[in-house]
């Protein structure tokens, strides 16, 4: 967990640094920081979200080459599955809200002057 916590910060430092450009550019026309925030959040989460289900998928597909490897739990219990799902989804929140925090820090005048 603390593997994907990482690259998901890295992904979406490297996402916000790109769209510096487009966050300062909404910061001046009026965009609330929240709303910025928010954003950045949720494309984290999506992002999270979508690997979740295709984890889930996986899963699925191979629990009969799990089962043997799991003592006293089976591989499609519906309570771990849940509750993987749900780790995943706030790490990757808490993974999030740093790249969004710099989201909001950009200063829309230098970013106007440098085009």
């Amino acid at each position: 967990m603390i593997l994907a916590a990482v690259g998901l910060f890295g992904v979406l430092t490297y996402s916000v640094t790109r769209r510096e450009r487009e966050l300062g550019v909404r910061m001046a026309l009026g965009a609330d920081r929240r709303r910025l925030r928010a954003g950045v959040v949720r494309e984290g989460v999506t992002i999270t979200a979508a690997g979740v289900l295709l984890g889930l998928a996986g899963v699925l597909l191979g629990a009969r080459a799990l089962a043997p490897l799991l003592y006293e739990l089976e591989p499609t219990d519906p309570a771990t599955l849940a509750a993987a799902a749900a780790a995943f989804l706030g790490i990757a929140a808490a993974a999030s809200f740093l790249p969004a925090q710099r989201a909001t820090h950009v200063n829309p005048v230098e970013v106007l002057r440098s085009e």
